[in-house]
């Protein structure tokens, strides 16, 4: 990527400027200047950092360290001398990457931001490419059109933010960041550089995963809690099928017990058929008169019996009224009690899934603050135990010099417990709302089974209610029929032959009797008969679901265990692509770096200074209970053959050590063909350097031009000694109506 021109409008210092590049390569020295002044070297606050960190704005969307969203729009935006805002603040970058020229313009109002990019082969015409919101193909999550053009800058100029200002833009802020930064920073400035962020994608890709499995591992607990413990459901089979075989035996027992019945009735229709052959041969004898009576008194007999068993019936039907209205009482008074109970529940507003999100979120909370806490007891007690490591008494390492720090940590942890007493208040609030919530799901479905208890028994009521209306009916009228028959035997017995009649009827009425019993037995045997198929077709579907439950339980349970077993390789896998791959990548990429460090600071120190990284180790997290490590590396420094760590180094020697660890990485990022960029950034980089130090940084930045291709270098210092240097000078002149960039 190389800078042609930019063009600022109401952008900082700047009212309205534009400076183009595109003749002119090599090294610029960016001097400032206020026109109030006679002395060329007072320019602070000319907009000097201001000219160059513009290109980085219009790229990356930061600027002076910071995000863009991190600072008011109106922060940027150019102000006059009453301090007013100035219409739109418009910056704009022409840049080559690759064969393509592009063109990037990023609008800031009070309102907000527009991002444009416009891509153009010969720099006449040019086509806007920039996006709008919608989904990311990286991500696959909605995203706005700002947040997509700046990942489309991303891929056409081949870095991001982070590399870029750790590979061409450096700040005296950052001079130390590869000295002094943590792993963790470290990690961040490689991950462009040398392709990590695809790792990053993989372990987000993993992660989702993971969550996946996490919901699929619940849903199949939840459905094994329902169908309940294997144990139990083994016995509930064995006692059903044990069901089974009782009904089964009682079945044929009583299959047995109605083919005897039935041969006895079939005797007893025998021996009434021939009786009755009998009464035939007696009833042509007999006159009508008697044949008559003798139908009467069958029919009363009849009539008689009629009337004892609906009798019986009635009275067996009014005692089953009696204990159904006694049973619809019970279960009223069930359901008025659970329905107080679940009235004296407040139902929660939230839902289940809801509350458990709740639960989830707080605990995650809950989590980050006790290690917050943790960080803050540690870095408290590390204050109070420093000592200067030569052993000198350092006014830093004094009690007194101790004590901000101190306070300063305690206020944090005095936050931290603060939020995490409040976190656990909202935690143990939802969790009685989700005990709420599960009360009063239990109290709903046994609400609901009493109700349908209480309608069915209520059908029951009904039923028996008519029959006990429909017997009482049918007994009204065999009395009135027995009334009638009474008297026609009264008046056929006195034209009849009593003695002939009485014994006859007497024969006839045990046979029936008999015949009678019988049949009531065989029909009592035949409904009994059907109890005990329904009962053994109930027993045989209990015992089906049951083998259905354990079939489902055992199925269930085989997913279960694969499941725990995708989640641990997912968590090792997870572990490999956001840890150990990154980390060897990083390992292999430092000795590069560390020759060309080495070939700096032994340029700039006159062979003095000498300068290796060293592998430290560092224990990661534990993973599937075994505690791994890490390989980082911290600079170390050989100052007239003498080792020291980087902090033990004089002012002076740390400049230099700074200078050519950076200088290292632009010649390392020079190398890498994917991340590209031809225009280097240094403000203020030097300017701890010595008029040596600065002669040899300058011969130093000659070289690595001529030897890696960088068609532009930025050098940003007010230092004269550099000034006789180089000849390329842009003077940022402040006035009053704004700055001004100019050739000089």
């Amino acid at each position: 990527m190389n800078v042609i021109r930019l063009k600022l409008q109401n952008y900082l210092s700047f009212k309205d400027e534009e400076i183009n590049f595109q003749d002119r390569n090599g090294i610029y020295l960016v001097i400032g200047k206020n026109d109030e002044t006679v002395d060329e070297s007072d320019g602070n606050g000319s907009g000097k950092t201001s000219f160059i960190s513009a290109i980085r704005f219009a790229i990356g969307g930061r600027i002076r360290g910071e995000f863009s969203k991190d600072l008011n729009n109106e922060d940027i935006i150019h102000k006059n001398n009453n301090d007013e805002i100035e219409g739109k603040c418009i910056v704009e970058v022409d840049c080559e990457s690759g064969e393509n020229l592009y063109r990037i313009v990023r609008t800031v109002s009070v309102s907000g931001q527009v991002l444009e990019l416009f891509v153009s082969k010969d720099g006449n015409e040019w086509t806007c490419i920039s996006l709008k919101a919608g989904i990311s193909r990286r991500t696959g999550k909605r995203e706005s059109g700002i947040t997509r053009t700046q990942e489309k800058i991303n891929t056409v100029l081949g870095f991001d933010d982070t590399l870029f200002t750790n590979s061409a833009y450096f700040e005296q802020a950052n001079i130390d960041t590869f000295a002094r930064g943590s792993i963790g920073e470290k990690d961040d400035i490689f991950k462009s550089a040398i392709g990590l962020s695809k790792w990053d994608d993989y372990t987000s890709m993993m992660k989702d995963d993971l969550s996946s499995l996490v919901t699929f591992e619940k849903q199949k607990l939840a459905v094994l809690e329902d169908l309940g413990e294997i144990k139990e459901l083994v016995g509930a089979l064995e006692n059903a099928q044990m069901v089974v075989t009782e009904a089964m035996e009682n079945k044929n027992n009583l299959k047995k017990l109605i083919l005897k019945k039935e041969a006895a009735v079939s005797v007893l229709a025998k021996r009434c058929d021939k009786i009755r052959l009998e009464c035939e041969k007696r009833r042509e004898q007999l006159v009508d008169s008697q044949t008559k009576l003798v139908e009467a008194k069958t029919n009363l007999i009849k009539q008689q019996e009629t009337k004892k068993k609906l009798a019986d019936a009635i009275k067996e039907t009014k005692i089953l009224m009696q204990n159904t209205s006694e049973n619809l009482e019970r279960q009223k008074e069930i359901g008025i009690g659970l329905n107080n109970e679940l009235q004296s529940l407040a139902k929660p507003k939230k839902t289940r899934e809801e509350i458990l999100s709740y639960i989830d979120q707080y605990k995650a909370t809950e989590i980050e603050l006790l290690t917050k806490i943790s960080v803050c007891k540690s870095q408290i007690k590390n204050i109070r135990d420093a000592i200067c490591p030569l052993g000198l008494e350092c006014e830093s390492c004094t009690e007194e010099s101790k004590i901000p720090l101190i306070d300063a940590e305690t206020v944090l942890l005095e936050k931290y417990t603060s939020n995490l007493n409040s976190i656990r208040v909202k935690l143990d609030y939802v969790e009685n709302m989700l005990h709420t919530l599960s009360s009063i799901e239990g109290l709903t479905r046994q609400l609901d089974g009493v109700r349908e208890k209480y309608n069915i028994l209520k059908a029951s009521r009904s039923s028996y209610n008519d029959r006990f209306k429909e017997s009482r009916e049918w007994y009204n009228d065999i009395c009135s029929d027995i009334t009638k028959t009474t008297t026609i035997i009264e008046q056929l017995t006195q034209g009849a032959n009593e003695d002939q009649l009485h014994e006859l009827v007497e024969q006839k009425r045990q046979y029936l009797a008999d015949k009678t019993k019988n049949e009531d037995e065989l029909n009592y045997m035949v409904t009994l008969l059907d109890d005990y198929s329904d009962t053994l077709q109930s027993a045989q579907l209990d015992a089906r679901e049951i083998e259905n439950k354990i079939v489902k339980h055992k199925t269930l349970t085989k997913e279960f265990n694969e499941i725990q077993d995708r989640k641990s390789v997912t968590k090792k896998a997870i572990w490999v692509c956001s840890k150990d791959i990154p980390h060897i990548l990083i390992s292999q990429a430092i000795p590069e770096i560390q020759y060309h460090v080495r070939d700096f600071t032994y340029a700039l120190s006159d062979g003095r200074i000498d300068m290796e990284f060293r592998m430290t180790r560092d224990l990661k997290t534990k993973v599937a209970g075994a505690t791994q490590e890490i390989n980082a590396f911290d600079p170390w420094v050989c100052v007239d053959g003498r080792w020291l760590k980087y902090p033990q180094t004089s002012g002076g020697e740390r400049a230099r050590i700074d200078v050519a660890i950076h200088l290292g990485w632009v010649c390392f990022m020079a190398t890498r063909s994917t991340s590209r960029i031809e225009t280097l950034f240094l403000d203020e980089v030097g300017s701890a350097l010595d008029k040596s130090g600065i002669e040899k940084l300058v011969s130093l930045l000659h070289k690595i031009q001529v030897q890696y291709s960088f068609k532009k270098i930025f050098f940003i210092t007010q230092n004269s000694d550099a000034k006789k240097l180089i000849d390329n000078v842009i003077q940022i002149t402040k006035t009053a109506h704004g700055s001004k960039a100019i050739f000089i």
